[in-house]
């Protein structure tokens, strides 16, 4: 009896299981089956490229897949690793650690593959192991402009530094998904792949750089930094009518192996020495405080507050034009002309030319700068000069444009432009050239940087056929952070500095380079920086067919690369053969800045 009830018992609940299952709930638990046996995976939107001036890749991305595992299905992990391991390139224990992960349904095997290597993983029909769609990150020109392009991490996920971090928002792809089912040994079931989001790729982005002139910028400075034992190099090549940045090269010495640099020096502080000298000399004119012609008396050394300031050669009182004063980097009569201006201007000066702040670049890790606004009793001896002061060569290259530019700030510029995917143009937002100086200040300054190429501190650098406007600079480097001072004689280090424009009447190309800490003997401005700006002007002048002064060219054409395989550069005045002079006359040191 009780039997019979138990076993009708059974059968009631039986029937209700089956009645709740097809009739009041079906839904629920078909979903739930499903549920189990559907997977999402990514579909990875491209990262979009970065590219040169004339469309060659610095950066991109390529499809990859990722061979992945859920151990959960992985029917013989010995046996699968052993067939897997071949086709991956992998040692066969490493591919069985992943494929028995415990307390996971999903582990990586190996990442970044060509999609063949995952078609032949498909091929092997493996339980539990299947390819998923990935990308990976290839840098075209291997370390050319990294301190510029900067670099993502080891699975092209996350940007690390350079404008791959400071354009991730425009570069970055949108990820898309795709739904398929697996059966019960893991294998994706046929027919059962459904793309429910498509994916988008990032904006391609398309700097100012070329790409050539970029190469050989980084191969003078490396050469140049290992002939200076130099701890390393910065350069930058641009057009100052535009603000285009061609080239900003970056090379490190790590013990003893020099190559391109991870940090970008072109946006990175130090004390500039001389180079600042057109500051000052701006802010002369500017005032009317000073002519170009003025002579002034010029003793060998000067008494400032508690400091004594010594010209870069010893030499008795004597009278010197302000024209002569730049050309020679004299300390002591530049320290006059700022006393003549006094400090207001002198501060007002260095405003309006943008020292202090960032620029517009926004590049990672990019510096402002700064100068005391109150000043000590020797601060008139060291800020005019180039000291006590720091800035990045950037903000001192783009000085040196206004300079060529008549007085008018121009915004350096590194993106020429963004191509979104669906294939808009956009270029970025500058604000207009700005006034920093009058025309005719402009025009002064820019003889008296004449003369420093013609028979001053630069004259070893001058170019046949071209007037250049440059300026050199030796500084020291503050020790310590600048808490111990600059060091003691013979324990001292230096950043030599060359930054000018050519040709003078037309500006088309400017130039700033500095080498950071040069060995003693090597470190004066126009000894260590004048060689690798020597030879990026000439490269620049084949290159852009540049021609000499004597030719009208409009200051807004475009520079065209011109095809390679000639030395020779040919002006409307004379045939300039360009083989590398090494320096002839040594520059003595300077006690705070000179050339």
């Amino acid at each position: 009896m009780w039997l019979l009830a138990g076993s009708c018992l059974s059968v009631v609940i039986l029937i209700a299981m089956l009645v709740r299952l097809q009739v009041v709930q079906p839904d629920r638990y078909v979903a739930k089956g499903v549920g189990q046996r559907q997977v999402r995976t990514t579909l990875v939107g491209l990262r979009g490229s970065i590219v040169d001036r004339n469309g060659e890749s610095l950066a991109m991305s390529l499809p990859a897949v990722a061979v992945v595992a859920d151990p959960r299905h992985v029917e013989n992990a010995e046996d699968e690793a052993n067939r897997l391991a071949p086709v991956l390139g992998m040692e066969p224990a490493r591919v069985r650690a992943a494929l028995e992960r415990p307390d996971t349904g999903f582990a990586y095997v190996a990442r970044q593959l060509d999609a063949e290597v995952g078609e032949r993983v498909v091929e092997l029909g493996l339980a539990g192991v299947y390819v998923i769609d990935e990308s990976r990150r290839v840098n075209a020109a291997d370390d050319l402009a990294m301190s510029i392009v900067g670099r993502m991490d080891g699975f092209g996920e996350s940007p690390i530094f350079g404008l791959e971090r400071s354009l991730d928002e425009r570069l970055r792809g949108t990820d898309g998904e795709k739904r398929f089912e697996r059966g019960a040994d893991g294998a994706t079931i046929v027919g059962s792949e459904e793309v429910t989001k498509a994916p988008a790729a990032g904006a391609d982005v398309t700097l100012t750089i070329d790409r050539s002139l970029q190469f050989w910028a980084e191969v003078a400075l490396e050469e140049q930094v290992a002939k200076t034992a130099a701890a390393g190099g910065t350069a930058i090549v641009g057009r100052p009518g535009t603000g285009e940045i061609l080239a900003m090269a970056n090379v490190v010495n790590a013990n003893g192996e020099i190559r391109p640099g991870k940090l970008n020096l072109a946006v990175r502080t130090y004390e500039p020495g001389s180079v600042m000298k057109v500051v000052t000399a701006a802010a002369g004119f500017e005032t009317n405080s000073v002519t170009l012609d003025q002579v002034i008396t010029v003793p060998g050394f000067i008494q400032v507050a508690d400091k004594v300031v010594r010209d870069s050669h010893k030499h008795p009182t004597e009278p010197m034009t302000v024209e002569r004063i730049i050309a020679e980097s004299s300390n002591v009569g530049t320290i006059k002309i700022a006393q003549l201006v006094g400090r207001e201007k002198i501060l007002e000066t260095l405003d309006r030319f943008g020292f202090g702040k960032m620029t517009s670049l926004g590049l990672h890790r990019e510096q402002a700068g700064q100068f005391r606004r109150k000043w000590y009793g020797s601060d008139i001896g060291s800020i005019p000069i180039g000291q006590s002061i720091t800035a990045t060569p950037l903000q001192v290259w783009t000085a040196y444009n206004t300079i060529a530019n008549r007085g008018m700030y121009v915004e350096p510029r590194l993106i020429s432009r963004w191509t979104n995917p669906d294939g808009k143009v956009r270029e970025p937002q500058t604000e207009p050239p700005r006034r920093v100086v009058s025309e005719q200040t402009a025009g002064l300054v820019t003889r008296a940087l004449e003369k420093v190429v013609e028979d001053g501190t630069g004259k070893e650098w001058s170019i046949p056929g071209y007037n250049v406007a440059a300026k050199t600079g030796t500084a020291y480097e503050p020790v310590g952070g600048g808490v111990r001072g600059y060091g003691t004689p013979g324990n001292r280090h230096y950043a030599a500095t060359f930054a000018g424009f050519f040709p003078a009447g037309n500006p088309q190309l400017s130039i700033i380079v500095m080498i950071d800490d040069p060995e003693f003997g090597k470190h004066f401005g126009a000894d260590a920086a004048g060689p690798v700006f020597d030879r990026l002007a000439k490269e620049g002048m084949r290159r852009y067919g540049i021609v000499g002064d004597t030719a009208v060219v409009s200051r807004d054409k475009p520079l065209r690369a011109q095809p390679a395989a000639t030395t020779t550069t040919t002006t409307t005045t004379t045939t300039v053969v360009a083989p590398l002079s090494p320096a002839t006359a040594p520059v003595d040191a300077e006690v705070a800045s000179g050339g």
